[in-house]
């Protein structure tokens, strides 16, 4: 076995110097951008703290992997609300931008893809091709994702509404909706003159005129629920078993 030399040594110490500088960093950003009372599994694994904004009374489960691709920018490219519990093993990779609103709750393993490998030549190795497309992600307030849920690109879901497990999200869908399969459709929209979920087919019309705006649904929300107490022990093995 060949003998290290005095550049092998030097290599390590620079390797290491900078590993060193990176945590300290990142521990700056995780300090500064991450609001009161919010809890970070230490398996979390980010990358581009800078850019990564969560709220305030926010759990995010063991497991999951927020991914900046364009770290060169300086404004947020994950933002995720107050009150809101990211399940385990999710992953979000952000291309402009992913926007979680307060309230919300995923289930384990839900993807966010805001942003694509370059695909134009099959003759570059896609795991270096570079990540030439940025798109948009905005899920808006109170929004439940069950388990295995994927979003891609340029999507706007609308608030209060409910992605069952499995679910492929891949257009826009309005507030109080409720969507299933693969690609995803709507089956049920919430009447509020009723105060139901009801069959697509039997909402009426005129239905959406008599939905709160999110502001104001949102306001209620803050209102009757300013800081939930998420269920921590779910949130990874850290907190043992029951």
């Amino acid at each position: 076995m060949p003998q290290a030399t005095a550049y092998d040594y030097a290599r390590r110490a620079v390797r290491w110097w900078n590993r060193r500088r990176d945590s300290r960093k990142a521990n700056d950003y995780r300090r500064r951008h991450v609001g009161e009372s919010s809890l970070i599994d230490e398996t979390v694994h980010v990358l581009g703290w800078q850019q990564v904004r969560i709220g305030h009374h926010t759990i995010i489960a063991e497991g999951t992997w927020i991914n900046v691709n364009n770290r060169d920018e300086t404004n947020p490219a994950v933002i995720i609300g107050d009150n809101s519990f990211i399940g385990r093993r999710n992953f979000f990779t952000a291309g402009s931008r992913i926007t979680i609103g307060d309230y919300c709750l995923t289930g384990p393993d839900c993807h966010f893809l805001g942003a694509d490998h370059d695909s134009s030549s099959p003759f570059t190795p896609f795991a270096i091709s570079g990540v030439p497309s940025y798109g948009v992600i905005e899920v808006g307030a109170n929004c439940w994702f069950g388990s295995s849920v994927i979003v891609l690109k340029n999507v706007h879901i609308g608030f209060g509404s409910i992605l069952g497990a499995g679910a492929l999200i891949t257009r826009d869908c309005p507030p109080f909706s409720m969507l299933v399969g693969s690609p995803a459709r709507i089956i049920k929209r919430f009447d509020m003159q009723r105060k139901e979920w009801v069959k697509t087919e039997e909402y009426p019309a005129d239905g959406d005129r008599f939905l709160p705006g999110e502001a104001e649904y949102l306001a209620g929300l803050r209102s009757r629920h300013p800081a939930i107490k998420g269920a921590r022990g779910a949130s990874g093995k850290a907190f043992g078993d029951l």
